[in-house]
């Protein structure tokens, strides 16, 4: 397995990176792209205060015990901290309100780790008004637990947005934590 050290990467690099860095957009052109697209308002949905400019979106959360820690949280546009609730709280308040402000003609998955992980949708889901009550109500039983498997949640997420196929499903992640 080539990923399992530096010199495995390193020489997949040498072999396959170079080819994708020449496919790829010059910077300046997918930057303008990005800029086009918050232009155009594309979606009214914000994340922790960033803007989402994607309309096929995975958000991945950590349930793990240290989401249970404090945490002080401030509203866009407050000047001092609401209140001060438990992290995991305030990543489902989050995620709900991004959820709720995506397009109608977007697609969403949510991914919860701690020990293993969970998926709301097996692939994306569309973003219907049913899914959207679905996935809410599923996030209202979130309770954490112990291990923290970062690297699985991401790692399902990446399968799911599609990333070695030709036409993404899914082309952002948020990695909640």
């Amino acid at each position: 397995d080539k990923r399992a050290s530096f010199e495995g990467w390193r020489e997949w690099w040498d072999a396959e990176g170079r080819e994708i860095e020449r496919k790829r957009a010059p910077l300046e052109e997918r930057r303008a792209a990005v800029e086009k697209a918050r232009k155009a308002g594309s979606t009214k949905a914000t994340f922790y205060g960033v803007r989402v400019v994607s309309k096929r979106v995975i958000f991945v959360g950590d349930l793990s015990g240290s989401m249970e820690g404090k945490a002080e949280w401030m509203q866009e546009g407050e000047k001092a901290p609401r209140a001060v609730m438990r992290k995991i709280d305030v990543a489902r308040w989050e995620l709900k309100r991004a959820i709720e402000n995506l397009p109608a003609d977007g697609a969403f998955n949510v991914m919860t780790y701690e020990k293993k992980v969970k998926r709301f949708a097996e692939g994306m889901a569309a973003n219907a008004k049913e899914k959207r009550a679905e996935v809410l109500s599923w996030m209202d039983e979130w309770t954490t637990e112990g291990g923290t498997d970062t690297w699985g949640g991401l790692n399902e997420a990446l399968g799911v947005a599609g990333v070695n196929r030709a036409a993404l499903a899914a082309d952002t992640i948020y990695l909640i934590t």
